[in-house]
Order: structure tokens, then C-alpha cells, then sequence
């Protein structure tokens, strides 16, 4: 189905499955003038390609095929795909009007909505719409924030019923037959609601699913075929890192596990043949990270005879001149390595060195050495981690000139830290010497694109949060200064994505 359609049409299903807006509604013109001239300078000379404007929620993608396979219906609204489209043609964003005029076309049974930190107010928003609209339907919260932050969420919005924590490609389908059937679905584990006395009931485990070669594949017929797609395609579940602030494991409960390549290399296959994909995302939080697997999935993929450009992101202590020739045989274009700060104490600070097996080798040899294969380089850097002063930042700082000047990173992903929930960073911020100083989630934003920016909501032993947020907008004038010397070389590789919202007619109002 087509963009209009999918919004437009009257549908009744079993399962409406919703993605809430993301975007920060700000006019542009409220935008302070250092983003909006980093923004335009890295717009001319290149892109963020593995962090897209638009993206599929993945995990509802998941959700879909595991829900289909028990026979179920199901339908995706994403409101941040909406969102971005009607911004991009008019300039303004959507309202809860907007929302509420494409789910009254549809008749619901159960709504499953899955939310990150920056969004979890807007999914509230969604719930309660619903409600409004059918005041039987039962409301379903998932995803990485809903999974950490459990009571207060049921707490603030009573429009959401039950909190569906971790992986839910198992526990979700059995729970919407047990509602469907009206069959009691209390004695299921890894979730969270009220009972009938109005007390939360948390049993605090969360959902795992040790074998993901038993998940299905996402169900991509339900992104518009008039949309670009631009797959994500996993090889595991899990990151072999362990960075404080980040709650992926403890999303997946420290368990890094692999699907087989064979079936890899067959959703690739299909994804291109089926729906014309030639470019790719790789969504390991860090590929290669096993030298041989990587080798193995390299030749799978160029004997498979598939012609896919695609990204993966690293850290720089695991490339080498092998691997990297590999990747460049099977069609990797740019790797997005993990850069954060140039202080390793800082990096210890969080568990997030990045140095071991390359110890010998600055970043700027390692970024050299990945040049010679003629793959792009995306870094990404931090401002503001715990152990950060404000001599580290500028020396981080002083590397972003010197990589962007000489061209040794082609483009740049620059935020600042986020305590998330769920991470130790958050839950033991005092440890960190931090303080959270705003508890609004709609201003737990990295800064890593114009629409989502904003003075971080920590300060630290040595940072104030302006101070910290000054510094972030040091770098994005750093680095703009040396885009802007740039002849414009162009890495764009999703150029699909950059004009598709002009031929596209927007619902009608």
C-alpha cells in the first residue's frame, strides 16, 4: 500500500501497531544559528547514512510477523513517518488532530505502541486517543523505554493497560490471543498493569529470547512502497560492549547472540529482490566484532551475487587491514566508528574504552588505514561524559578539527550524553559525580540531528549543563568550518531519501 492509503483507509484489524512522532516541534527559525550552519555545511558534503530522518520501527516490524504467523491482522501507522512528510511539504508539524482523524478510520481491537525515552510522552498522547476512540480496546506500552520505566508510566497515563518488557516476538502473540479470547493473561511473565483494585503489578523480569533464529523476519510489507526502504538488516541481538550509558544489554540482559549467515544472506537476497533494495544499514551495535564471522558473511554476501551498498558501525580497535578488504569486496561504503572521546580515562570512566587491540595506533592512523579501501568514515563523538572537564572536551574537540581538516572522517554524528533509563549512568548518576537536573523525557535528547536538540538535563563535577552544551555547539563549528572548505565531495548514499517527500501527495486536509 501506498502513503495516503495506508493513513486513509478504513481498515478494521486486530492489532494496530503505532509509532509515535519523534521529531522536537520547533519552527526553524527558533533553531540557534550554530546548528543551523552545521546542518547546512554537512548537508552539501555528506550524510549521516546509518542514522536516517526516517527509519521503520523495527521492533514493530518483528512484532507484526511474529502476530501474522498466529494469524492474526495488523496494521503500522508510524506518526513520525507523517510527522517528517508534512513537515517537509507544509512546514508544520502534526497535531493530535492529525492523529485522531487517521485512527478513527480504523477499527481496532488492541493497540501496541512502542516508544523511545524522547517519545514516551507523545505515545501517552496515542494511548489516550485510543481510548477515546474505543474505550474497550486494550492499550499495549513496549519497547526500550516503556520496559524501564514501568510504574511511573502506568501511573501517569491510564490509557495504557499492559507493559510488554524486552522481547516480545513470544510473549506478544500469546497475550493478544489470550485478550481476544477474554482468557486471563495474569499469570504471564515480563509484564506489567493495574488490577482491579488500581495496584501495579510488576513482576520486574523482562522478556528474552535466547534462540533469534526462531524470530521471523520483519514484516516489510508494512512500510509504504511509495517510501524509500532502507533495511536494517541484524546479524545478532546484543553488543559486545558494555558502556554505562547504554541500555542495550540491559535491554537483552547482557546475552549477545548470532543468527545463522545463512539466513542473513537469504533475507538480503530477498529484501533486493522482492523490494528493490540496493543499499543497506547493518544494525549490530558493533560489526565487525568477530574477525572470522565477519570474513564468512563478507564472502557469503559477495558469492550470493547480490550488489548492495551498505554501513555497519565499529569500534576502532577491532579493524584491521584484512577485514577492512573484505568489507570493501562486499559493497560496505562507510563505517561509522565509535570514536567518542579522545581521553581514554574517560572512556574507562563509562567502560567504554576503545583502544586495546589497536593500542599502538592513533585514531588518525586508524582512520587512515580504513581511507586506503576507499570507505567513507562516520565518527561519532561524545560531549559531556562523566570524567569530562573542560580541558578534555576541547582536546576532544581539537581531534574533531584535526580528522575533519584533514579528511580523515568524512562526516560527523556529535552528541551529547543521555542518562537514559535503564542505564547504571542513570540509576547511579550520583556515582558518576552527575546530578539530573530535568526530569521532562521529551528533553532526554542526544543532539544528533537538528530537529532533536536541546541543553542536556545532567550536570556534572566539572560541567555545568550550558557549559556542556556550549562546548557541543564548539564542535558543530569546528567541524562546519572545515566542511565548509570542502569542494563539496559528495558521500551521500541513501540519495533516495533526499527527494521523495516532492511527488508525494500529502492526506487531504
Amino acid at each position: 500500500m501506498k502513503f495516503n492509503e495506508i493513513f486513509l483507509e478504513e481498515k478494521k484489524i486486530d492489532v494496530l501497531m503505532i509509532q509515535p512522532p519523534v521529531l522536537k516541534h520547533v519552527a526553524v527559525e527558533q533553531i540557534d544559528v550554530v546548528q543551523t550552519h552545521y546542518w547546512e555545511e554537512s548537508d552539501k558534503i555528506g550524510s549521516l547514512i546509518g542514522d536516517l530522518p526516517i527509519e521503520p520501527n523495527w521492533g514493530l516490524l518483528f512484532l507484526s510477523s511474529a502476530l501474522k504467523n498466529h494469524l492474526f491482522t495488523t496494521q503500522l501507522i508510524d506518526f513520525h513517518l507523517y510527522d517528517y512528510v508534512k513537515y517537509e511539504k507544509t512546514g508544520e508539524f502534526i497535531t493530535e488532530k492529525d492523529m485522531e482523524e487517521v485512527l478513527k478510520k480504523k477499527k481496532f481491537k488492541i493497540v501496541c505502541l512502542s516508544s523511545l525515552t524522547r517519545s514516551s510522552l507523545r505515545a501517552m498522547e496515542i494511548a489516550k486517543i485510543c481510548k477515546k476512540l474505543n474505550p474497550e480496546c486494550v492499550v499495549i506500552a513496549g519497547g526500550i523505554h516503556f520496559t524501564f520505566v514501568v510504574e511511573d508510566s502506568l501511573k501517569n497515563c491510564d490509557s495504557i493497560d499492559i507493559i510488554v518488557k524486552g522481547e516480545g516476538e513470544e510473549i506478544l502473540p500469546e497475550l493478544v490471543k489470550r485478550i481476544i479470547e477474554d482468557k486471563d493473561w495474569t499469570d504471564l511473565t515480563g509484564i506489567a498493569y493495574r488490577n482491579e483494585a488500581g495496584e501495579i503489578i510488576n513482576d520486574k523480569m523482562i522478556n528474552h529470547i535466547y534462540d533469534i533464529n526462531q524470530i521471523p523476519l520483519p514484516d516489510y510489507d508494512q512500510w509504504p512502497e511509495d517510501v524509500p526502504l532502507i533495511p536494517r538488516i541484524y546479524l545478532s541481538r546484543g553488543c559486545i560492549g558494555d558502556c554505562d550509558y547504554c541500555v542495550v544489554n540491559q535491554l537483552f540482559l547482557c546475552d549477545y547472540r548470532k543468527r545463522e549467515l545463512k539466513d542473513v544472506i537469504a533475507e538480503i537476497k530477498m529484501v533486493h529482490e522482492k523490494y528493490g533494495c540496493t543499499e543497506m544499514l547493518i544494525g549490530d551495535l558493533c560489526f565487525p566484532c568477530n574477525k572470522k564471522d565477519t570474513i564468512e558473511f563478507c564472502k557469503l554476501l559477495i558469492e550470493s551475487g547480490v550488489d548492495m551498498k551498505w554501513w555497519c558501525q565499529t569500534r576502532p580497535n577491532i579493524l584491521d587491514d584484512e577485514t577492512l578488504g573484505y568489507l570493501k569486496k562486499a559493497g560496505c561504503v562507510q563505517v561509522a566508528i565509535g570514536i567518542e572521546s579522545v581521553e581514554e580515562e574517560v572512556l574507562q570512566k563509562t567502560n567504554s574504552k576503545k583502544y586495546d587491540a589497536n593500542k599502538d595506533k592513533a585514531i588518525d592512523e586508524i582512520c587512515a588505514m580504513v581511507k586506503k579501501y576507499d570507505i567513507a568514515i562516520q565518527g561519532y563523538f561524545i560531549i559531556g561524559l562523566p570524567g569530562d572537564t573542560l580541558d578534555t572536551c576541547i582536546s576532544t574537540i581539537k581531534l574533531l578539527d584535526k580528522l575533519t581538516a584533514e579528511n580523515l572522517v568524512d562526516v560527523t554524528h556529535i552528541s551529547v550524553m543521555v542518562p537514559y533509563p535503564g542505564t547504571d549512568i542513570m540509576s547511579n548518576h550520583e556515582r558518576y559525580g552527575m546530578e539530573i537536573v530535568d526530569n521532562d523525557y521529551s528533553h532526554y535528547l542526544m543532539n544528533c540531528d537538528l530537529m532533536n536538540a536541546g541543553v542536556p538535563v545532567y550536570v556534572t563535577d566539572s560541567l555545568d549543563n550550558y557549559q556542556i552544551y556550549s562546548l557541543w555547539q564548539l564542535a558543530l563549528s569546528t567541524v562546519a568550518k572545515n566542511y565548509k572548505k570542502r569542494n563539496n565531495i559528495n558521500h551521500l548514499m541513501f540519495d533516495k531519501l533526499e527527494n521523495f517527500v516532492v511527488n508525494m501527495k500529502l492526506l487531504p486536509d
